[in-house]
């Protein structure tokens, strides 16, 4: 009676895992559609790959230019109206005009 019921357990286990991957497999079958799905999603997060890599690079180059910026100011002992001009010089210089300072 065990044997038949291993038997039986190992059948019904093979049943079920069939019954829920089935299903599964329709949806992932290597259709061409699917594959030219798959194509269109892995160019896309190549492309989103590429874009936070310039982004990352452009955030790093604005750091190190504003550090610079920064370290010359307190070098100099500028505040006020002609920190805010050095610093805006410095921006502009660096095509960095998004972070200069709005006078007014």
């Amino acid at each position: 009676m065990e044997k038949f019921w291993q038997k039986s357990h190992k059948k019904r286990i093979k049943v079920e895992i069939y019954l829920f991957i089935s299903p599964l497999l329709c949806i992932f079958a290597p259709t061409n559609k699917n594959l030219r799905d798959m194509k269109q999603v892995l160019n896309t997060l190549k492309r989103i790959e590429h874009d936070a890599e310039s982004i990352g690079k452009a955030i790093r180059n604005e750091g190190q230019v504003y550090r610079a910026e920064l370290e010359e100011r307190q070098r100099m002992g500028l505040h006020g109206d002609a920190a805010i001009k050095h610093y805006n010089e410095w921006m502009q210089r660096n095509g960095m005009e998004h972070l200069m300072v709005k006078e007014g």
